[in-house]
């Protein structure tokens, strides 16, 4: 598409050169003496047209030449290719009317490459215009993978493992799913591939770690009377050193509880193995069941003194008290007359509680009223025989 062109005429006295890229519609006139004449400007198709005038008339001629420029191929090499292990590479110019001669020595439009390198490509169309390109061909780096670092899972647990969002992923040589999933110990790697064919690989060993056993020592279930501000001390038997947390928020090996509820206990290891033990403890008070002698004797020998429960032998009376929520005692004679009155713990010595005076030998009547914290609600009464 450019170049020097050089035209020659026919003798005479007067020439003129004329060039016209449109149909000489626009004529550039070069008038020169001389039959010969260079042009080097040739970029366009142009026709070129020489005026010979001579003798006594001014006879003239002329002839004229169209010189077509026609464009050199358009060759599309990329500057450089990546050449990775997993994928095919070929390169090509393009598609283009002609004949092409690679410096590998072949002559196809497209070849494959399989080694790194400078390829060029010259290429004739079939207006013989020939043009060339150049490509190199670099291979292609490494993918970084990175499965993290050698780990320890728990037993019965697994771990997802990711080398991210490539093309493909081929895992110990067979699976090719996005993700791997393990449980088990083991030596596990991952060849992972991008749309370019480049691979990476990385591996990663698996150990797995037994749960840690949990034992509470007491029984699996237990009551508690939250009335009486019962409490029970929890322990677990042995905390091998590990770490110890309870789900009210405690981190001892032995705990006390005040109310009802399921308490349950972890220790886990130094890889965040947990193991579990739970107990429940439920709200139960023990029914209060009083029963009242029939006979006394205030002599004060020490035996049989004082018309009281008979339980108080084996409870004391702060015991019984802490489960009974509410309690009326009362003791008359035969006349109806009150003769002690009380909202504790049934307990007559035989006096008069207004008086303070020893009251005769008789038979005397009580009752006795009262609500326990297990809900029951109990009414008794009877005749107790008085003798001194």
């Amino acid at each position: 598409n450019s170049g020097t062109l050089t035209l020659s005429g026919e003798t005479g006295s007067v020439v003129r050169w004329e060039s016209s890229t449109d149909n000489f519609v626009n004529v550039t006139s070069i008038p020169n003496t001389e039959l010969m004449q260079s042009f080097s400007d040739l970029t366009k198709t142009t026709k070129y047209r020489v005026v010979v005038k001579s003798g006594v008339c001014l006879n003239h001629n002329s002839n004229e030449i169209l010189i077509m420029v026609n464009n050199l191929p358009s060759l599309g090499l990329d500057d450089s290719v990546k050449l990775c292990l997993y994928k095919e590479l070929f390169i090509s110019p393009g598609n283009i009317d002609g004949s092409y001669e690679w410096s590998t020595g072949q002559i196809s439009e497209k070849i494959q490459v399989d080694n790194p390198g400078k390829y060029w490509v010259d290429v004739k169309d079939k207006n013989n215009c020939s043009n060339s390109d150049t490509v190199i061909v670099y291979e292609g780096s490494d993918l970084l993978i990175d499965l993290g670092n050698d780990t320890t899972i728990c037993l019965n647990d697994s771990l997802k493992l990711d080398a991210g969002d490539y093309l493909m992923e081929i895992w110990n040589g067979e699976d090719t799913a996005s993700s791997f999933h393990v449980s088990s110990a083991n030596y596990y790697d991952v060849i992972a591939i991008n749309n370019e064919g480049c691979f990476g690989v990385d591996t990663i060993v698996i150990d797995l770690s037994p749960i840690p056993s949990v034992n509470i020592l007491q029984e699996d279930s237990l009551p508690i009377c939250e009335f009486a501000e019962e409490q029970i001390q929890l322990n677990i038997q042995e905390d091998d050193a590990m770490n110890i947390s309870w789900n009210f928020g405690s981190d001892n090996s032995a705990v006390t509880v005040y109310t009802a509820g399921n308490y349950i206990v972890s220790k886990s290891n130094q890889f965040s193995c947990v193991g579990y033990d739970t107990i429940t403890v439920i709200p139960y008070c023990k029914p209060v069941v009083l029963n009242m002698p029939n006979i006394i004797t205030p002599n004060g020998d020490g035996q049989n003194d004082f018309h009281m429960p008979i339980e108080l032998v084996y409870e004391d009376d702060e015991y019984l008290m802490s489960r009974i929520k509410e309690i009326t005692y009362t003791v008359r004679n035969r006349w109806g007359i009150l003769v002690h009155f009380s909202k504790t713990i049934p307990y007559w010595d035989g006096t008069s509680q207004k008086s303070g005076l020893e009251v005769p030998p008789g038979t005397y009547f009580w009752v006795l009223h009262y609500k326990d914290a297990s809900g029951g609600e109990f009414n008794s009464n009877g005749f107790v025989q008085l003798s001194r």
